[in-house]
């Protein structure tokens, strides 16, 4: 399932990323729901954010690699006040650390829930949300 704007009022207004070469692929794989994660060549290692050198080898040899789309909460918080931002008519928005099963970590909203359902550790699963032609966001909902 797929999150349009008029479903989540929390993606109207949302800053936009900066879409360099380096994350290029990642964004281009959100627009077609199947994120891929760099994964080191050398060591093995899932990174996320995007970058040019591996964060745990050094190496710059790495795969874009399709990633399971699963996850837990790794830790999370609820924004309720959002005065003078992008923000402020959407709260509540549940902001969490998802850990994926392939082991790297990935800051997104967790969505379709009420906030009182959160816990670490909680078991989640990929969507997406179309901010405009050329960003998607990666979403998480509870499984």
């Amino acid at each position: 399932m797929t999150v349009e704007n008029n479903l989540n009022p929390s993606l109207k207004n949302r800053p936009l990323p900066t879409i360099i070469q380096d994350t290029a692929r990642f964004w281009e794989s959100a627009r077609e729901h199947a994120v891929e994660l760099q994964k080191c060549d050398e060591c093995g290692y899932w990174r996320f954010y995007p970058g040019p050198v591996c964060h745990s080898c050094g190496s710059f040899a790495y795969t874009w690699t399709p990633i399971s789309g699963k996850g837990k909460i790794w830790t999370y918080t609820v924004l309720y006040r959002a005065r003078g931002n992008a923000y402020q008519d959407d709260v509540p928005i549940a902001i969490g650390l998802i850990e994926l099963e392939e082991g790297a970590i990935l800051m997104s909203n967790i969505i379709d829930c009420q906030p009182e359902d959160l816990k670490i550790g909680l078991e989640v699963i990929i969507d997406y949300g179309a901010i405009n032609d050329e960003v998607t966001l990666p979403l998480f909902r509870l499984a």
